[in-house]
């Protein structure tokens, strides 16, 4: 086990420098990405799981989950590939948030969160795939599959929310990003009206995924001890 002290100055330290591409977003607001400098916060928190590693369950599930993290955002933040496959990786790491939500229910609420997300993905999916056939394609399955039980973990998280409110917080902020994400694309397929309100949060020149993805990050490197 690591020192309490030791863990706190490398947090302190780690939310410090979060804040470098959180407020270039706001600096640099001609659109432009950044994307080594934002892939470069997700080295950090790799880095900082490691440091801060201790030899207890929710530990091994958060390297677990931002190792997937890692991977999954080199493809979509530097190489801008691999679409599928990176959503994929990202429904990896909502299965290492899962199992670590599971270690505050009891039996009858796993069954239920289980039932609930079967549910739930079974009704959405044919309510999409029968509205929105013309727009459905593999990617936009596997987008939907992941963004369901993504929700359902942040249902169940907020659930829990007294057992680990940093878990919670950090699931909505990384939920939020998606969903901005989610309208970012929802403006090309469906040819959204400009006077649309998706349109508008979606096309401002800030980049306002990585805002909510950033301190989601660092929430839920933090609630790992929770």
């Amino acid at each position: 086990m690591i020192k309490k002290n030791y863990q706190n100055t490398i947090y302190f330290i780690f939310c410090i420098l979060s804040l470098i591409p959180f407020i270039l977003q706001f600096i640099l607001n001609n659109g432009l990405e950044m994307p080594v400098v934002n892939f470069s916060f997700i080295i950090l928190c790799f880095i900082v799981t490691l440091l801060t590693f201790n030899k207890t369950k929710h530990n091994f599930l958060q390297l677990g989950a931002i190792t997937f993290t890692l991977i999954a955002d080199y493809f979509l933040t530097l190489k801008e590939i691999y679409f599928i496959f990176s959503i994929i990786l990202f429904t990896i790491v909502q299965i290492f948030y899962f199992i670590r939500i599971l270690d505050y229910s009891n039996r009858k609420e796993i069954i239920i969160n289980i039932i609930f997300r079967i549910i739930l993905v079974t009704i959405i999916s044919l309510i999409s795939i029968t509205l929105l056939k013309s727009v459905m394609n593999e990617l936009t399955i596997v987008a939907l599959f992941y963004y369901i039980n993504f929700l359902v973990n942040v249902i169940f998280a907020f659930i829990h929310f007294k057992d680990n409110k940093l878990l919670a917080l950090g699931l909505l902020s990384f939920l939020l990003c998606d969903t901005m994400i989610g309208f970012q694309e929802m403006v090309g397929i469906f040819n959204l009206s400009e006077n649309s309100f998706i349109y508008i949060i979606s096309q401002t020149p800030y980049n306002i995924p990585w805002m909510f993805y950033i301190p989601a990050q660092m929430l839920l490197l933090i609630s790992k001890n929770g």
